[in-house]
């Protein structure tokens, strides 16, 4: 490298030499040459030399990723980290606070929530003639004298008042509704019939109530139910002696005629 340097400081002594005592540039060029050729021989072609000497291009395209090599070695373990317990402890303790709060709430809630049910328990069961499972009973108008009403027109009158033909759910709840209905017979006669929202599956022979659920057993009107396929609607038939053995449930053709409709809400 000292060689190379002390050539180079002889180049530049060339340089001035020349011009100060007007030596040709043949001869300079020529001397200039044969030190390159010198120092090429000297130090060998560099990677700095190949690069000086070539033409660089545009590039090429990039080639496919390699594979992953293998992991490297596992560090050092790191020193033990410090648990601050009594900050865990303030966010714990902020939690639960914020958890009794929205308990005291949902409570008050809740107390609310019964207070205006039985509010509007209370105001509902003004209209009840009969009431069960917090649910409403009543015939829409006073019976017929004549069985003069069909299954749609039973329906019509309950959607009148904003109500729909009811479901018997128990034989405690038939019961009842068959004490209430011995009070709306018309005093010129000895029966109530009445429409309701259940059907009976010809079928199956089973009772469903007007949602789908199958009914409770409850005692039928000598002779029914019948099997006739048109016979799939149901009504109550009671009696205004309450140890009479003709009464009971009843299904019936839909064009055929009852005194009135039983409505529920």
């Amino acid at each position: 490298m000292l060689n190379i340097v002390s050539r180079l400081s002889v180049i530049f002594y060339l340089i001035v030499f020349s011009k100060s005592h007007s030596i040709g540039n043949s001869d300079l060029c020529q001397n200039l040459n044969t030190f390159c050729y010198s120092a090429k021989q000297q130090c060998g072609s560099s990677s700095t030399d190949l690069h000086l000497n070539r033409v660089v291009g545009v590039p090429g395209k990039r080639g496919p990723k390699g594979d992953r090599g293998p992991n490297g070695p596992i560090g050092p373990q790191g020193p033990s980290g410090v648990v601050d317990y009594e900050n865990i402890q303030r966010l714990i303790d902020s939690r639960l606070s914020v958890l009794d709060e929205m308990e005291e709430r949902i409570d008050s809630m809740n107390k609310s929530i019964i207070k205006l049910s039985g509010f509007h328990e209370k105001e509902s069961r003004k209209d009840c003639d009969v009431y069960y499972r917090r649910k409403c009973f009543k015939i829409s108008e006073d019976l017929h004298i004549r069985q003069d009403v069909n299954f749609v027109q039973a329906e019509q009158m309950c959607r009148d008042i904003g109500w729909e033909l009811a479901n018997i759910y128990s034989l405690e709840h038939y019961q009842s509704v068959a004490v209430y209905l011995r009070t709306k017979i018309p005093s010129s006669s000895h029966y109530a019939t009445v429409w309701i929202g259940m059907t009976r599956n010809q079928q199956t022979k089973t009772v469903y109530l007007s949602d789908g659920t199958v009914a409770s057993a409850l005692p039928w009107y000598p002779g029914y139910p019948q099997s006739t396929s048109t016979n799939t609607k149901m009504n109550m038939d009671i009696k205004s002696d309450e140890k009479s053995t003709s009464q009971g449930m009843v299904n019936y053709s839909i064009s055929l005629g009852r005194r009135g409709a039983l409505c529920q809400i």
